[in-house]
């Protein structure tokens, strides 16, 4: 397995030390470490106003930063621990703490500095490989730009290409400029000794990469049209030329630390419903029948209050994708997409006219029916045939999965 230890960059001038954990990896032939020509570190740079969200954070050191609400960025731990800052106490960190917006280079001067009214870091960091989590309370809110969106969990990661943005060491040395990659695909993080279940690694050996001053900074996915932040930027190779790893948003140790230190951004409007907020407005009310439910809404199989048949993105509706149903279920049969709800086939929970049908990822749907009843009766409504237009078994659009979409949608609220 790789070492990993902490490596400190120096930068002349504005800042003293630049620490930026890296990790030492074993380095593969000369001839198969192939040309950096698109790195953050010789990256395409930023201009003002394109990443609103990215700022960078100076304190006894250089990091980046995302503001993921008016008054809090996220960022690495190490960028605010003391220990790896050199300093005594939190509240030193946080006395020195400034997070500077609208600035594509911090070396200059220009931008919005705002001093750090807290600083947390996640108790357990103490080397690369290890949770690497953070936030910067700020003296005064940000209210002209919406906060970015985190990716608490959820489908829509996996194999995804990955955006990069950071003020981190360029190609020729210079800090301090906001510089980004795109479309960086993902790779197994095994290779290099890490946990694939708390980073998204990338594979630097050829291509983009992060450095020193990144660290901190997001790692970007679009799922389900909206940008995330999936990832923080935590660590790397010395050379920067092997590896760069992203501690994941959707990790055990940062959803822990993010209920306990900010549970609102858990329990954002963001179309994603998370357990482990009790009042996230996307998840679902818990209902035992029509009657808990609202005007517009009907009590769904799952025990939770679900939009009106064919209402907009509600059960029956016509769809062409996933995104289009607020269940992120839309079924096919015959020529028709509909969006669909689960239910179990058998057993009904279906609204009057739909017929609870097997479908092809397994598991059943509720599918409008020329029956009167609900998919739970006698006359055989649950059986793989006799739904409107109804092939012998429905198939899921897009890949979609029954538990995905109860992890997604329809976790009801405590």
């Amino acid at each position: 397995m790789p070492t990993t230890r902490l490596v400190a960059a120096s930068l002349a001038a504005s800042f003293a030390a630049v620490l930026v954990p890296a990790c030492a990896v074993e380095a593969p032939a000369p001839d198969e470490l192939g040309t950096r020509t698109d790195a953050i570190i010789a990256g395409t740079p930023a201009t003002v106003g394109q990443f609103p969200q990215v700022v960078a954070i100076l304190n006894s050191g250089l990091c980046t930063g995302t503001l993921v609400a008016p008054d809090l960025v996220l960022t690495a731990a190490h960028c605010v621990h003391p220990s790896t800052l050199g300093l005594g106490s939190q509240a030193q960190v946080t006395a020195q703490t400034r997070v500077v917006l609208d600035s594509v280079d911090v070396t200059r001067g220009g931008g919005r500095q705002i001093a750090a009214a807290d600083t947390r870091a996640i108790g357990t960091f103490g080397q690369p490989g290890d949770a690497d989590i953070g936030l910067i309370w700020l003296s005064e809110d940000v209210t002209d730009r919406e906060p970015a969106l985190i990716h608490p969990g959820g489908p829509g990661l996996a194999g995804a290409a990955v955006d990069l943005v950071g003020f981190g060491e360029t190609e020729s040395g210079s800090y301090g400029r906001l510089l980004y990659a795109l479309d960086k695909p993902q790779t197994g993080c095994g290779q290099y000794g890490v946990d694939g279940g708390d980073f998204i690694c990338l594979d630097q050996r050829s291509g983009s990469g992060i450095c020193s001053g990144d660290s901190g900074g997001p790692a970007l996915v679009e799922i389900d049209g909206v940008q995330r932040v999936v990832g923080i930027t935590s660590f790397g190779d010395q050379s920067c030329t092997q590896l760069g790893a992203h501690y994941r948003t959707d990790a055990e140790g940062s959803r822990a630390f993010l209920q306990t230190n900010a549970p609102e951004l858990l329990c954002a409007a963001d179309g994603v419903c998370d357990s482990l907020c009790s009042a996230d407005p996307d998840c679902r009310a818990s209902c035992a029948s029509d009657d808990a439910c609202g005007d517009d809404e009907y009590c769904a199989a799952d025990g939770t209050c679900a939009p009106a048949p064919f209402t907009g993105g509600g059960v029956g509706s016509e769809c062409t994708g996933n995104a289009d149903c607020e269940s992120d279920l839309c079924a096919a049969a015959g020529d028709e997409q509909r969006c669909v709800d689960p239910c179990t086939v058998g057993e009904g929970g279906c609204p009057d006219g739909f017929a609870c049908l097997a479908a092809g990822s397994g598991g059943g749907v509720c599918w409008p029916s020329d029956g009167d009843g609900d998919g739970g009766g006698e006359e055989g409504v649950c059986s793989t045939g006799g739904g409107r237009g109804a092939a012998g078994t429905l198939a899921l659009v897009l890949g979609a999965t029954l538990v995905a979409a109860r992890r997604r949608r329809r976790a009801p609220r405590a």
